[in-house]
């Protein structure tokens, strides 16, 4: 099957917060959801970091040049993220810096093909290498199909010179419409904030979670509603039947309807596509009563 790549410059949309020292291992992870011991040159790794309560604070990729760790960090968020890692920097022997110049592009193919092998890669979430520019090409760690991530430092360019497929230009725009289908949320926008549970937003299943990992802030949450398995909401991809291309989207948290009866929220979207959070009892329902769901007056057909 012949790959037909799409790439787009996403650099505007990340920041890298670099973490050096002895220490920086054993500091991050009583921080955050993933085991940073398995993270290296060739292994990326997704997390969250969470309050105290177990709610939703920030997400990041996490990586590894084997000196230093680097995380991968919405830059709306990254001052702030820095901010709250060195109240807890106390005597650890760590040193945190900002980099707001890093390179990131995204490659990724809409056919399903396997991208990952065209930049030398098992097809693997997290599978990676350190590339040519001294930064890293990565397989996305939440899912294989969001596609190849090329990050640097220093607003280096990190694609290689030619790469064996059909390669088209793209923008943030469509990458995030891709990323929508997919059913794959961006923390920084479509989770609130101290208040989102990331076991209903699907982060278990995009690996950000180690369950075998010892204590974390907001492990006690994570662990209670794992093993009980009182996940109530999943987070669904779907599509928007628009009147018109021009039709205003619905805003973060309008409600999604199944008849009259409320079974979620309405939680991003772009173009036709769109992130629902629902009560899967109420969903389960709606579909067995084959019950049309609706959001600001508009259907919604559910993507997987």
């Amino acid at each position: 099957m012949t790959v037909s790549l799409h790439t787009a410059d996403i650099r505007a949309s990340y920041h890298l917060l670099r973490i050096g020292g002895a220490d920086r291992i054993n500091f991050l992870q009583g921080l955050v959801t993933q085991d940073v011991a398995t993270v290296t040159p060739d292994t990326g790794r997704f997390a969250a970091l969470l309050n105290s309560a177990g709610r939703f604070i920030a997400d990041m990729l996490l990586l590894s040049d084997g000196d230093n760790l680097y995380l991968r960090v919405a830059a709306s968020q990254s001052a702030a993220i820095q901010k709250r890692l060195n109240l807890y920097k106390l005597r650890s022997k760590v040193d945190l810096a900002l980099i707001t110049d890093s390179f990131c592009q995204v490659s990724w193919s809409e056919t399903g093909g396997d991208v990952a092998n065209l930049f030398g890669l098992p097809n693997q979430p997290g599978s990676c290498h350190i590339n040519d520019a001294g930064g890293w090409c990565l397989v996305d760690p939440r899912h294989a199909g969001l596609g190849v991530l090329h990050i640097s430092l220093a607003g280096q360019q990190a694609l290689p010179a030619s790469i064996p497929a059909e390669c088209s230009d793209a923008d943030a725009d469509d990458y995030r419409y891709h990323q929508l289908g997919m059913g794959i949320p961006e923390g920084a926008t479509d989770l609130e904030a101290e208040r989102s549970i990331i076991l209903e937003y699907g982060y278990d299943g995009l690996g950000a979670l180690s369950w075998s990992k010892g204590c974390y802030i907001g492990q006690e949450l994570m662990a209670r509603t794992h093993h009980r398995g009182q996940v109530r909401k999943a987070l669904l991809p779907a599509r928007l039947l628009l009147p018109n291309a021009d039709t205003a989207l619905p805003p973060p948290g309008c409600p999604v309807l199944a008849g009259a009866e409320e079974v979620g929220e309405w939680r991003a979207g772009l173009r036709d596509r769109g992130l629902i959070l629902v009560k899967q009892d109420l969903l389960a329902q709606a579909q067995s009563d084959q019950t049309p769901l609706t959001v600001a007056g508009m259907g919604i057909e559910l993507l997987k």
